[in-house]
């Protein structure tokens, strides 16, 4: 097993959606049997996971991701929530984000910075997503009219996430919160990446 710690880049969530989101999950542990519930300061939406990094290729990394600040600040639409996995014992809840042009084309550009250290692009297609809580439970199920409920009292109610800068994550699994910072990109919109 590698050494090399874990690392992720991603969009994070402002202080009143975490609370948005953090009383959502309050509500969903009363029915839903998950293990491990997203800490509040954990929340996020995943632009690309990297999984063990070295030191020397995180730097590189660090500097790649720098030319992102090219990219100008825009909105997206949260709130739908979901489930992956099987409808009566689903592996993960989350709450759905847009997919809109501006989020996909950030997402691209985040893939082919760190395509260069071996990195590749993901086969399947990018759903935008914060996570509440996952692994289930296994001794447990929970009724799909009860689930479908659940998904359907949280409908329509949309919130916006500005997204003006993305996060280099490290993943310290032993911690809680679990995700720390290493590097801050703010997004200014300065002449989308060309020159004069």
């Amino acid at each position: 097993m590698s050494k090399d710690a874990h690392y992720f880049i991603a969009v994070p969530l402002s202080h009143e959606l975490k609370q948005i989101y953090t009383s959502w999950q309050s509500e969903c542990r009363k029915i839903l049997p998950y293990r491990n519930w997203t800490h509040p300061d954990d929340l996020h939406v995943t632009l690309k996971f990297l999984g063990p990094v070295s030191e020397d290729t995180i730097t590189q990394i660090t500097y790649e991701l720098n030319d992102l600040r090219h990219v100008t600040p825009f909105s997206v639409e949260t709130g739908e929530l979901g489930t992956f996995g099987h409808s009566n014992s689903p592996r993960v809840l989350w709450v759905g984000v847009d997919r809109k042009k501006e989020l996909i084309d950030l997402q691209k550009r985040v893939e082919e910075s760190v395509l260069p250290y071996g990195f590749p692009k993901e086969k399947r297609q990018f759903r935008p997503h914060i996570t509440l809580g996952k692994k289930w439970n296994h001794h447990e199920i929970v009724e799909n009219q009860l689930l479908a409920r659940l998904l359907k009292q949280y409908t329509g109610y949309k919130q916006s996430l500005y997204i003006d800068n993305i996060v280099l994550y490290r993943i310290q699994p032993k911690r809680s919160p679990k995700y720390v910072g290493v590097q801050i990109y703010e997004l200014s919109g300065d002449n989308n990446g060309t020159t004069d």
